[in-house]
């Protein structure tokens, strides 16, 4: 019997030796590389904010302007992968976004400007800003008349927007002086676009081009035709940062 025990233990560790040299050979050996797969591209989903001016002063042309809006959101979301929200202010301290979250319906967004009536009150652009960053979006476009915040909290927050990649497309009724350089300056800091849109430059022509762009970047915007579309493109950075502003490589 102690015999059998030696031999079975002679036996076992035989067989250890022959499976941790199996193990060894089995390590040794080259894995074959796996083949590369082809991994689809993951489509970006542009978030654009409309910021509206919704101050007594463009009561006069508010009828018009909501259907002009209307229209600009249907036009933006045919542009591409893209969701809308509208943040608009007016009266003392109003700042409100239309829906509680991102829409992807154009007649929503239109339904529910529909009901907004203009109110006296001073411009609140900078806090609407504020609020689209916060929401996440990765453009914005702001549609006004004036300007009437300080210059140098303007300068601040248009570098937060440019730091967290956000251009801001600003288009301009009117030509009050204020407005202008404060829309235009923001627009260059973020790395966005300026234009007054009215008798010669139509509101529907500019936003589709900030659509285009937040959802295509500069080549999709360069395949678009229209002197809108050039305005736009001219005025946008050169494209490594352009791509940098979108979150790509």
């Amino acid at each position: 019997m102690r015999w059998l025990r030696v031999l079975n233990a002679k036996s076992s560790v035989a067989a250890s030796d022959r499976t941790a040299a199996g193990l060894l050979e089995m390590l040794a050996t080259p894995v074959p590389a796996m083949p590369d797969i082809p991994t689809k591209p993951v489509e970006q989903v542009a978030r654009l904010c409309f910021v509206i001016d919704a101050t007594e002063s463009r009561a006069r042309t508010w009828k018009a302007a909501q259907k002009i809006q209307a229209q600009m959101f249907r036009v933006a979301q045919r542009s591409g992968n893209l969701l809308a929200q509208v943040i608009y202010f007016r009266g003392a301290r109003t700042i409100a976004a239309v829906t509680d979250g991102w829409a992807s319906s154009a007649d929503l967004l239109a339904a529910e400007m529909a009901n907004v009536e203009c109110r006296t009150g001073p411009t609140q652009i900078l806090q609407s800003l504020d609020l689209a960053r916060e929401l996440g979006s990765t453009a914005i476009v702001l549609i006004g008349d004036a300007f009437e915040e300080y210059p140098e909290a303007l300068e601040i927050r248009a570098e937060q927007l440019d730091n967290a990649g956000i251009p801001v497309f600003t288009f301009l009724e009117g030509d009050d002086a204020e407005a202008v350089w404060a829309f235009s300056r923001l627009a260059e800091i973020t790395g966005g676009a300026f234009a007054v849109f009215g008798d010669h430059r139509d509101l529907g022509d500019l936003v589709t081009a900030a659509a285009t762009y937040a959802t295509g970047g500069t080549q999709a915007l360069a395949r678009l035709s229209g002197p809108a579309a050039g305005e736009v493109l001219k005025q946008l950075p050169p494209p490594g940062r352009a791509l940098r502003q979108q979150g790509r490589p």
